[in-house]
């Protein structure tokens, strides 16, 4: 776990970093921000509470060789001190750049901050942060002229979450260093953990469970209710919970026997998964470890909600069995729309 609102700045400097794919370039503050008292009782409170929702921690990787990785040779060259503040922000800020080459990522402002007295696990540290901040949200400012009001249409940066992120450690240089990585935006080209940061995480149960989630999620919307209908979805998601809640390790073939009806899910299925291990690198049957926090954590978020495009929600809180029992789908020929239609003895 990580505490950082009794850390100190001793460096920050802003970057402008455009997207490269649109030659929109990359803007390099002359010198770093004094770092007054206010300024310093914003920035803490803005990491502390952004780096709280990381949940995983990463190290730096290279396909070859580890020093080939550039935002992990620049910081192990700060931190051994190697080279400044300034030109170090530089460095990060021109990779960044040459990573932005995907048509959909946004440009925005990179932060750059070394901090003092960072908790992690217990222990003292100093770290690099990196923040990049996309999203920019509209904001009115008052001011007074001519004994009158006015105000401006202003737009800024929101405090409330990270768009992207990266804690960086001073501890086990040689082994890739210990990274926390946030990433709220997702944008398909994943760059700014795998391209960018080019981290994996360190618990690779964490990211085996995460992914096999996601996979039967997809797998879920994009198959079961594709050819049945919602409930069945939701079925096959209940099911799935309650085997990863039940095991500790994640047994492809016992799963699909256990939570998919046909034949022709458990194939689909299979092929999917074989996917997901191949393009992870996921080998060795000691890495398909269940992470149990991930399980409750989405088993939590999840929800029993069809969604319908006239704006109705219908919530439910039944077994697939009972919502077939309840519940009858349908499709009306004469209004061309399709229908839900409720069984009830009473309301409550």
């Amino acid at each position: 776990m990580v505490f950082l609102n009794d850390s100190t700045l001793n460096h920050l400097i802003i970057h402008n970093v455009g997207n490269a794919h649109k030659e929109q370039g990359v803007f390099l503050s002359n010198r770093p921000l004094t770092l007054h008292e206010p300024l310093v009782n914003v920035v803490i409170p803005f990491f502390a509470k952004g780096f709280k929702q990381a949940e995983e921690e990463h190290r730096f990787t290279h396909s070859s060789d580890i020093e080939l990785n550039e935002v992990y040779h620049y910081c192990k060259q700060f931190f051994n001190g190697e080279i400044d503040f300034m030109p170090f922000s530089e460095n990060i800020a021109n990779h960044l750049y040459s990573q932005s080459d995907h048509p959909m990522i946004k440009p925005g402002e990179l932060i750059v901050a070394h901090l003092n007295e960072v908790i992690l696990d217990g222990e003292i540290l100093d770290a690099i942060a990196l923040v990049k901040c996309e999203n920019k949200r509209g904001f009115i400012e008052f001011y007074e002229e001519n004994n009158s009001l006015h105000i401006d249409l202003r737009q800024g940066i929101g405090l409330n979450k990270l768009d992207k992120g990266a804690l960086i450690f001073n501890t086990e240089l040689d082994e890739g260093l210990r990274v926390l990585a946030i990433d709220s935006v997702n944008e398909e080209s994943r760059f700014w953990v795998d391209k960018f940061l080019n981290i994996k995480a360190d618990d690779v149960s964490f990211a085996y469970t995460k992914n096999t989630l996601e996979l039967v999620q997809s797998f879920a919307q994009e198959v079961v209710a594709a050819d049945e209908d919602t409930t069945a979805r939701f079925d096959v998601v209940h099911k799935s919970m309650d085997y990863l809640q039940s095991n500790e390790t994640f047994d492809a073939n016992e799963f699909v026997e256990e939570v998919l009806p046909t034949p022709a899910y458990r194939e689909e299925f299979m092929e999917r998964h074989q996917h997901m291990v191949d393009q992870h690198g996921y080998e060795a049957t000691e890495e398909l470890k269940i992470a149990p926090n991930q399980v409750k954590k989405a088993k939590s978020k999840f929800k029993d909600l069809i969604r319908l495009d006239n704006g109705i929600q219908i919530q439910l809180a039944l077994n697939n069995e009972e919502t077939k029992e309840y519940l009858e789908r349908g499709f009306d020929p004469v209004k061309g729309m399709n229908y839900y239609k409720v069984y009830y003895r009473e309301e409550q």
